[in-house]
């Protein structure tokens, strides 16, 4: 399987030569560009935490995160953000098997009664066969044990997950499975996407297949909208061409694949950088990133229907970017986009009829794969952010702030 082609690491050098993004919103006269201070939260951590994700229910922000003291056993723990400071910490699940990986990391969602998580456990001794495993919660009761998403039992890649609360208390769960990438003939391997409904009580159903050749190692994005769950992905052509793509559940039945734009990203290896999704009723908004022609783009693409057409996609970054993407939606007009570019975390506003707001400078980080992916939030009247700090070759630390959401309208 290729995750991190020499093709690819050639496309970004070729673009490291390029003028850097401080340099031009430096060189720009009369910039919109705004660097703020990020207030941070202060709390504990082990020696070593990593993969912050964060997710909001209705009264609550949370967010979870890796950690370890040794490397020989991982705890995935949680905390409710109040105004300043976290709750206190809660351990999910721990475990000395687990595999732990920059890019795949544990999501965690909710609807503040119920609430399910994931990580990710070794399967066999193949550096890519581990499984996905469920914990649930009750409020005010303990995590369960876990249990395993997908029934194939194949050594096989299962990750990249993601998830949604569900009315009546279920989930929508979706994620990566390699079963068909072992123990077939070459010409039929293919990592694929899949999806399934998960009860309150931990039982697993509707297991689909959604689409039988995907990029092997982007991340996934769903997002609930009016009509139904929709699931993005970067997608795979037998040509080698990697762009987005969306099914959508409709009326009890999955859709038929559909490219969401025709970028024409042809790369022969998975460049690690999904899309991220969010939606209001039946606005649903998309970020991605692309290298098209060694041109890497940072777009976002809106839709009024639930997905079934887009509006034009519009780029956003500063024309060196690493993508790294996350997006969260301010009303049905206007969302918040973040990026990674020039070992900077930025983000700005943009609007479904193409305005792009100030260009807001979160912080610097490393563009190293052990930097991760950065997370945003939006919740009432502040935005929260989360990445990971490279201390050291060996340490990080998670690093969790807010800002006013006022900080990108003025």
């Amino acid at each position: 399987m290729i995750r991190f082609t020499g093709f690819f690491l050639l496309i970004l050098s070729l673009l490291s030569c390029k003028n850097s993004s401080k340099e031009k919103l430096e060189n720009i006269e009369n910039t919109n560009s705004n660097t703020t201070t990020v207030e941070l939260f202060s709390m504990q951590l082990a020696s070593k935490s990593l993969t912050p994700y964060l997710f909001a229910t209705d009264e609550d922000v949370y967010v979870s995160w890796q950690e370890t003291e040794n490397d020989s056993v991982f705890k995935l723990k949680y905390a409710k953000l109040g105004n300043t400071s976290f709750s206190t910490p809660e351990t999910i699940s721990q475990g000395s098997n687990w595999f732990v990986n920059w890019a795949d990391y544990p999501v965690i969602s909710g609807n503040d009664n119920l609430f399910l998580a994931h990580t990710l456990q070794k399967s066999a001794t193949g550096t890519y066969t581990y499984d996905v495993m469920l914990n649930r919660k009750v409020k005010d009761s303990s995590w369960s044990q876990s249990f395993k998403l997908h029934k194939d039992n194949v050594e096989a890649e299962h990750g990249f997950v993601s998830m949604l609360p569900m009315p009546d208390q279920e989930f929508f769960v979706t994620w990566l499975d390699g079963r068909h990438t072992v123990n077939v003939s070459e010409d039929k391997r293919a990592m694929t996407i899949r999806g399934a409904f998960v009860t309150s009580e931990g039982e697993i159903y509707n297991s689909v297949e959604l689409d039988d050749k995907v990029c092997d190692c982007c991340q996934t994005t769903a997002a609930l909208t009016a009509n139904g769950p929709v699931v993005i992905y970067r997608d795979r052509s037998d040509a080698e061409v990697r762009d987005m793509s969306i099914v959508r559940f409709v009326n009890g039945t999955w859709t038929s694949p559909k490219t969401l734009y025709n970028d024409n990203w042809k790369i022969n290896g998975c460049p690690v950088n999904g899309p991220r999704a969010a939606s209001i009723e039946n606005t649903l908004v998309v970020a991605w990133f692309a290298a098209p022609n060694e041109a890497s783009q940072v777009n976002v693409i809106f839709s009024e229907d639930a997905g079934e057409h887009f509006l034009k996609p519009i780029k956003v970054d500063l024309g060196n970017p690493n993508g790294r993407v996350d997006v969260d939606l301010i009303n049905e007009q206007t969302a918040i986009v973040s990026w990674l570019e020039d070992a900077s975390i930025y983000a700005r506003t943009v609007s479904k009829d193409g305005k792009l707001g100030k260009v807001v400078t979160i912080s610097d980080t490393s563009e190293k794969r052990f930097s991760g992916f950065p997370q945003l939030e939006i919740f009432k009247d502040r935005v929260f952010v989360a990445w990971t700090k490279v201390v050291n070759e060996k340490g990080s630390k998670i690093q969790v702030g807010q800002l006013p959401l006022n900080t990108f309208l003025n």
